[in-house]
């Protein structure tokens, strides 16, 4: 093999770990970015809830509050289906799709026994009722802070580990 010939293989050599490496740092970023999706989607669930609530508190008609939850119920439900299913990519993908799926059945959780309980509040129910059942689903707050702050920092090592800056984009 002449100089060359050595040249152009060391170049199609270089040119191949390159994109070897360019591709696992951009499925990294896209599994990255579903479950960004994922979490975005929730919390716009989460504030059609919170909106509604606060109309409820002016109507006193709780009962419209059963739409929205259901849509959160629904869409965590069909995410943790997802993610589940969901192939892990990259460098502590198996870390971050573990925490991911902590975290969403937290929520679903928070709303199957926290939310649903707004629901049977009347015009009559006053602070106190909200604060009771506000008390009532405290741990799962904690929790699902816990679980948030768990998966910032696996994302976090997650793009390190696979050569992405994270920027912007985080889950929460």
């Amino acid at each position: 093999m002449n100089c060359f010939s050595r040249s152009l293989l060391f170049i199609a050599l270089a040119v191949c770990m390159y994109s070897c490496k360019f591709t696992k740092a951009h499925e990294a970023r896209l599994f990255n970015d579903s479950l960004i999706r994922i979490n975005q989607t929730a919390r716009a669930n989460v504030q059609v809830w919170a909106d509604s609530f606060e109309l409820c508190k002016v109507s006193g008609n709780y009962t419209t509050l059963t739409g929205p939850r259901e849509l959160m119920e629904n869409y965590l439900r069909q995410e943790i289906t997802e993610v589940e299913q969901m192939e892990p990519l990259g460098i502590g993908g198996e870390d971050f799709k573990k925490g991911e799926l902590t975290l969403l059945k937290i929520q679903l959780m928070q709303v199957e026994k926290g939310f649903s309980r707004y629901e049977k509040l009347t015009k009559e129910s006053g602070t106190d009722d909200m604060n009771a059942i506000a008390d009532g689903i405290d741990d799962l707050i904690k929790e699902e802070e816990t679980a948030i702050s768990n998966l910032l920092l696996i994302q976090k090592k997650y793009a390190a580990d696979n050569g992405f800056p994270l920027g912007e984009k985080k889950l929460i």
